[in-house]
């Protein structure tokens, strides 16, 4: 059966925003200017920070099928196992050792041999929140560690760009930033850069504020939710 799942956008415009729409700021362009030029250094920062984070990232996503796995009972989600890796190894015996334990309890019946697999799935179920655990402190202590290149990184995050600022920061330098800027107009993938910076005033977009919430009947029998709250940006301004 195929379901239309129907999803309200509403879209706020400020007033103060629509004032400023077709009145260029007196600073803009020094403003754009220094703005890339900055965000060349911090993004490049954050490049090596993702990179930090990346192993880390993959680690978590991978105990997190594992875990799956043991729920459903289905070794095959997440084969083969790491043998280099003790908790998938453990894993690994646990799914061994279930499935002996349920062929006995098939055969007999035995309470006992039913308690004994809940008690291995608890124990498993330990050993993997454990593992997450480590896996989501070390990423909070790297992140506590660069909360300031994250904060700093805010005027940067989809920010637009002016590609001459950045390419005379970048110099000699590397990273995704100076190599997409680098290339012909329209061709960078994570970035938007315009020619100069009165041109960044030009870009208008609406972006959503607010996550929508699940579609699910109300208290009055009507459908609610999926609604969102969006705002209005002219250039990097909200």
């Amino acid at each position: 059966m195929n379901r239309l799942a129907l999803v309200a956008f509403t879209a706020l415009l400020p007033v103060s925003l629509a004032a400023q729409i077709g009145a260029v700021p007196s600073r803009l362009v020094e403003v754009e200017t220094e703005r890339s030029r900055a965000c060349v250094s911090t993004l490049r920062q954050i490049a090596v920070l993702d990179r930090v984070l990346a192993p880390i990232v993959t680690r978590g996503t991978r105990l997190g099928e594992i875990a799956e796995a043991v729920a459903l009972e289905d070794r095959m989600m997440v084969e083969p196992f790491a043998s280099s890796d003790e908790t998938e190894v453990l894993v690994q015996n646990w799914f061994t050792t279930d499935a002996a334990l349920a062929q006995r309890y098939v055969m007999s019946e035995d309470s006992g041999v039913l308690a004994e697999r809940q008690a291995g799935r608890e124990t498993i179920k330990a050993v993997i929140t454990e593992a997450l655990t480590t896996v989501q402190q070390y990423a909070d202590s790297v992140l506590t560690a660069n909360t300031a290149l994250i904060q700093a990184a805010g005027p940067c995050d989809g920010a637009i760009f002016v590609r001459g600022a950045v390419l005379g920061a970048c110099g000699d330098a590397s990273g995704p930033i100076c190599e997409q800027a680098a290339l012909p107009a329209g061709k960078a993938r994570d970035f938007r850069f315009v020619d100069t910076g009165d041109s960044v005033w030009e870009i208008q977009e609406t972006r959503p504020w607010t996550v929508p919430s699940p579609l699910q009947p109300t208290a009055d029998g009507q459908l609610g939710g999926g609604r969102t709250i969006g705002y209005a940006r002219v250039g990097n301004e909200a």
